[in-house]
């Protein structure tokens, strides 16, 4: 490829020329590449004056899927002893640099009678609300999510997420910790889960973000 494209170019002394290009290309399976540019030109005396420059590329693949899950604010206590608020948020990020598509999210926190799961099993009358999307998540959100089973799913189908793409889910949970936690720390921990599918390699990733719940004696 001439970049310079006008054979009658010239630089004076000190002079500079930068040429910035993007190429896209197919690496065929292999990760390492070497790139060369050569430059040449002719001196006021007619004396041809060249050089060269090499620069090395290594092709990142795969695919990754980042799903973190974290409380946002203090566990805000609504009835002494009896019911709590929490707020959580989760970060879902493609990481990788495949698209990705089959997108789920499925966070587990009470069966049907609002009892407690897994390390929830402490909780009763769980009840989710204000939930929220952004970004890329925003039009996929499953606002109907309980996370009582048979409704654990926030997203809808049909999300597909380029690389460095994702958003933020939030919502708030009222809890009884059933005066369980009164005394403990560390006592309910939360999970939710991500997986996907790579439009690349059809590859399924996944991850999982776990948010911890203090109640602190006072």
């Amino acid at each position: 490829i001439d970049l310079v494209g006008e054979p009658d170019k010239t630089l004076a002394s000190g002079e500079t020329a930068i040429f910035e290009i993007t190429v896209r290309f197919d690496p065929n399976g292999e990760v390492d590449f070497t790139n060369r540019a050569f430059a040449s030109g002719v001196d006021p005396l007619g004396r041809v004056i060249e050089d060269e420059d090499d620069e090395d590329l290594i092709v990142e693949t795969g695919a990754s899927l980042f799903v973190d899950k974290t409380v946002v604010g203090p566990v805000v206590e609504i009835a002494e002893g009896q019911t709590y608020q929490v707020d959580f948020e989760i970060e879902v990020v493609n990481d990788g640099v495949e698209t990705l598509e089959n997108i789920t999210l499925m966070d587990l926190m009470a069966d049907v009678n609002g009892v407690g799961v897994g390390q929830w099993l402490g909780a009763e009358n769980i009840v989710v609300s204000n939930l929220v999307a952004t970004d890329a998540l925003f039009d996929y959100l499953d606002e109907s999510f309980t996370g009582r089973d048979g409704n654990v799913d926030l997203l809808e189908p049909g999300l597909i997420l380029e690389s460095g793409e994702g958003g933020l889910i939030s919502f708030s949970v009222q809890f009884d910790p059933t005066g369980e936690a009164v005394n403990m720390s560390d006592l309910f921990v939360n999970r939710a889960i991500g997986s996907a599918n790579s439009t690349v390699t059809d590859t399924t990733v996944s991850d999982v973000g776990d948010a911890v719940i203090r109640l602190e004696p006072d």
